[in-house]
């Protein structure tokens, strides 16, 4: 049986940016952890999939 793992983000990143980040380091190193991981984007938190959204986080430099 697989070990499985599942993080739901549902935080607007505008608001608590922070939180949807967490959520997301979680989700990776579950993988790493040789985890089965889902990830669910729900509400405001589908933010996070838009690629502009991410590369403006990145651009900005802000740390959360």
């Amino acid at each position: 049986m697989s070990k499985k793992f599942f993080v739901k983000l549902v935080t607007d990143p505008d608001v608590d940016l922070r939180k949807c980040i967490v959520g997301i380091a979680c989700a990776a190193q579950a993988i790493k952890d040789g985890y089965d991981v889902d990830v669910f984007f729900a509400a405001n938190g589908v933010k996070m999939l838009h690629s502009e959204f991410v590369e403006g986080i990145n651009n900005s430099g802000d740390t959360a």
